[in-house]
């Protein structure tokens, strides 16, 4: 059954979507996937159908609340429109540095949309938390505690299952330091490795943006491995997308308009919402003729009113080093900057000589 089975797109996109924000059982034939945005969870069940239409799916709402340090299980019921949700866990974790302890139990979700009313009655006083699960966005929550919910799906397919562990490499129980990509999918076509990235940045990417001429305009990636961090960036270079990875290697970031050019380009974000930053992100990249990026850059001199290095004005104007040094070479033709030769290592400085108001 094993060698019937061939990586295509919607495979390498489960794949990915389990190997990061999934599991597979030790001793169970199931294996799981779990996200808080519903659009996500739809689109990776769509994705199973076309890959095995006979798998058992399982669908449940996982509900964490925080509760005091103190509390004790028999002091707790919860209810669910006269239902009394029997089973239930307290967990003490430690969360970035701080102990807390939480409330942890399941419940069926049978169709979207769906609002679950809870009643939580905690040490003798009564708390209410609602839930709303709507397709097409994150699962909502609103109380007074601190609450967290994910949509956990649970499939039997053992073949499946063996391949995704034996073929893909994705390891039983615990995974997140040992996970990486194998050469059955990273040498795959840049059709799959499309399907790739759309999947690991929509489980764990996320995008920052600050418009304005000096903006933040970043997509970023965080995972514990770090050979999967490097397997991602070397599938982005095939993609022509540079990025930067943090000291702890644990981190990968994507920024500049080429690079976010080409991440649009070639890969979409599953969830609506950060699919249109990322597109407002590139909407707000001015667009400037020749004159006002010399305008630009001469305010940018005249201001600071210091020798600068080409890598200083490049990062004022937020402007590569390279069309940076074209602008200046044109300013320096028409005398309107002076280079100032330098010491190593910066052998080149350069000033205004302001002779245009700016």
């Amino acid at each position: 059954m094993l060698s019937k089975i061939k990586v295509d797109r919607n495979l390498a996109f489960v794949s990915e979507c389990i190997r990061t924000e999934g599991s597979i059982n030790k001793n169970a034939s199931f294996f799981s996937f779990g996200n808080s945005h519903v659009r996500l969870i739809q689109e990776f069940k769509n994705r199973l159908g076309k890959i095995m239409q006979d798998c058992k799916l399982y669908e449940y709402l996982h509900v964490h609340i925080d509760i005091p340090l103190n509390a004790k299980k028999d002091s707790i019921k919860i209810v669910s429109r006269n239902r009394k949700i029997e089973k239930f866990n307290l967990r003490t974790r430690n969360r970035f540095g701080k102990t807390v302890k939480e409330l942890n139990f399941i419940d069926k979700v049978t169709s979207y949309p769906d609002i679950k009313i809870y009643k939580i009655f905690l040490d003798n006083k009564l708390f209410d938390v609602e839930i709303n699960i709507f397709p097409d966005s994150r699962i909502k929550v609103k109380s007074i505690l601190k609450v967290s919910a994910v949509i956990q799906l649970n499939i039997v397919a053992k073949s499946i299952k063996e391949y995704l562990k034996n073929i893909l490499m994705i390891p039983e129980g615990r995974k997140s330091y040992i996970i990486y990509i194998p050469k059955v999918i990273k040498n795959s076509s840049k059709n799959i490795l499309k399907e790739v990235i759309s999947a690991v940045f929509s489980c764990e990417g996320w995008l920052a943006f600050l418009p304005g001429r000096k903006g933040i305009r970043t997509i970023s990636l965080e995972m514990r491995s770090i050979q999967y961090i490097q397997d991602i960036a070397d599938i982005l270079s095939k993609f022509s997308i540079k990025c930067r990875i943090s000291k702890n290697h644990e981190i990968l970031t994507i920024s500049g308009k080429k690079n976010l050019q080409s991440f649009l380009k070639n890969f979409r974000f599953i969830q609506p919402e950060k699919q249109e930053k990322l597109c407002t992100m590139m909407e707000s990249y001015q667009k400037y003729s020749s004159y006002e990026l010399e305008n630009i850059c001469l305010k940018a001199l005249q201001e600071i009113d210091k020798p600068l290095t080409i890598y200083q004005i490049a990062q004022n104007i937020d402007k590569r080093r390279e069309r940076t040094r074209q602008i200046l070479k044109k300013l320096i033709e028409k005398n309107e900057v002076t280079e100032i030769k330098n010491n190593a290592p910066k052998p080149y400085l350069f000033v205004s000589n302001n002779l245009r108001n700016v």
